[in-house]
């Protein structure tokens, strides 16, 4: 697939993806009773960023990879300079986190489609960040998140890796 429309056909899926992202766990935390707050969106918004940066990575190396990175990272700027300017800084800052709690960058196959390697780990990483009341999270709350983690993440690197 070529730059142009692969990077054409990135928006509005991630769109998409964070809207879904959004409506799931908006309905866990509703279910267990903690607040939503304008944190929990950001924290959706950043982990689908982070799913794409995630299929970038795994994509073959060369100009294609380079040219998609180069402009993700600017669309994000972009973003940052025209609304909310906290958005790119805390991007890196999860990007560096995300590291701490993924046993590595290298997608792996999963019910879903191609995924980033999430665990319990990173599903409480999510939720420590989305949800402050949720630091007490019990274990069959993490699998849920973890499964709608992997089917939102996944979208967006078979996306990646198909073109």
């Amino acid at each position: 697939m070529n730059i142009v429309r692969l990077w054409r056909r990135m928006p509005p899926l991630v769109e998409d993806q964070v809207d879904l992202l959004r409506k799931e766990i908006r309905s866990i935390l509703d279910r267990e009773g903690w607040a939503v707050s304008e944190e929990t969106s950001r924290e959706c918004f950043l982990f689908i960023l982070w799913s794409v940066h995630i299929g970038l990575m795994n994509m073959r190396p060369g100009l294609t990879r380079s040219v998609l990175f180069w402009l993700h990272k600017r669309k994000i700027r972009a973003l940052a300079i025209a609304g909310d300017r906290r958005l790119f800084p805390q991007y890196e800052r999860r990007l560096i986190e995300a590291l701490y709690v993924v046993k590595n960058v290298y997608v792996e196959r999963t019910e879903q489609g191609w995924a980033p390697p999430l665990s319990h780990r990173s599903a409480r990483m999510f939720l420590n960040n989305a949800a402050p009341e949720a630091r007490s999270a019990p274990g069959r709350l993490l699998d849920d998140v973890l499964l709608i983690l992997r089917r939102r993440s996944s979208a967006c690197t078979a996306t990646l890796l198909a073109g």
